[in-house]
């Protein structure tokens, strides 16, 4: 199994490394210093995406796409593996804009920084978008932006912070998150790539929110009130037939359900939850697999009774944290 392992590695990263060998380099990645390996955009293809879509490197990282010159994104790096990959591929930075903690030890251990800038499944602020964009001008690169799937935020992020830089057009942006499988069922992300306008020097350079590895999101009380709240949305979606209800028509019911399950990530990973024993993370991660099968099932085509069976399969998971650990 060691061998079929090693094997099927060694032959994925250099499917990678031929594919961004023949991709032509265009424009440096940064300003700052050279990268190990520069990535350009290919020529635009029919959908008019300038991005290269370059499937999963296996094991852990799926959905790969070359932005643009120096600029990869993809799926959340899953555990050593994944950072050797990216280190085969030159990644100098990551970008995760995902709740979740970093995995700060792995990424140093592979030579890399991270910036964490999480934002949620309804847009980004115009302090993050500022703050990706220094983020893809400063750091060494290349850089490597993800989410959790690599589907929706961070291809969000990815085209805002070129779109920043005035390295992205409007079309080429909604180009690239259609390849990339961002769905329609998120608008606020799809507005802020939309939106989104070239900054100049000045308004980067004065940009003090800094670059951190680690944003602490919430701890176990904070999470839990987000989790209550995020719920209770929930049930209005449900209640009109699992789309927004008249009353509340911001609510995207997708976007709830994806917020959900990063609320229960991020609580499975805090410390204040780890001290509470593996078994709480654990209902904690399944409680979390629920939310993220809810989001997927309101994100594709309506099925109003998978839908009911997984809000009922989340509700279980609280019914059961709750009896264990609160009641």
């Amino acid at each position: 199994m060691g061998l079929h392992h090693t094997r099927h590695t060694i032959c994925a990263l250099a499917g990678v490394a031929l594919i961004l060998t023949l991709i032509s380099c265009s424009q440096p990645a940064t300003t700052q210093s050279e990268p190990a390996l520069e990535v350009a955009a290919a020529p635009a293809e029919a959908n008019g995406s300038p991005a290269v879509a370059l499937g999963d490197i296996s094991p852990g990282i799926h959905n790969l796409f070359a932005v643009a010159p120096g600029v990869f994104s993809g799926s959340g790096p899953e555990g050593a593996a994944a950072f050797e990959s990216l280190r085969a591929m030159g990644v100098k930075t990551v970008i995760s804009v995902d709740g979740a903690r970093p995995e700060l030890d792995l990424a140093h251990e592979h030579g890399m920084r991270y910036v964490h800038i999480p934002i949620g499944y309804d847009g980004m602020t115009a302090e993050q978008e500022v703050a990706v964009a220094k983020a893809l001008r400063d750091m060494p690169g290349p850089v490597y932006v993800h989410c959790h799937h690599g589907k929706h935020r961070g291809p969000t992020a990815a085209a805002v912070g070129l779109r920043g830089l005035g390295r992205m057009t409007g079309p080429e942006a909604a180009a690239f998150m259609h390849a990339a499988g961002t769905s329609e069922s998120y608008p606020g992300l799809w507005a802020c790539a939309a939106e989104a306008g070239a900054l100049s020097e000045a308004e980067l350079d004065a940009y003090n929110g800094g670059l951190p590895e680690v944003q602490v999101v919430s701890g176990l009380v904070d999470s839990m009130v987000a989790i209550d709240k995020s719920w209770s949305r929930i049930k209005l979606v449900r209640a009109a037939g699992w789309s927004a209800p008249a009353d509340h028509p911001d609510l995207v019911p997708a976007a709830e359900a994806g917020m959900l399950a990063d609320h229960f990530r991020v609580l499975a990973e805090d410390p204040e939850t780890v001290a509470e024993g593996s078994e709480f993370a654990a209902t904690m991660w399944v409680a979390a697999d629920r939310a993220a099968a809810l989001e997927a099932s309101l994100a594709g085509p309506p099925d109003a009774a998978v839908s009911e069976r997984v809000y009922l399969a989340v509700a279980a998971s609280c019914t059961d944290c709750h009896k264990g650990w609160r009641n």
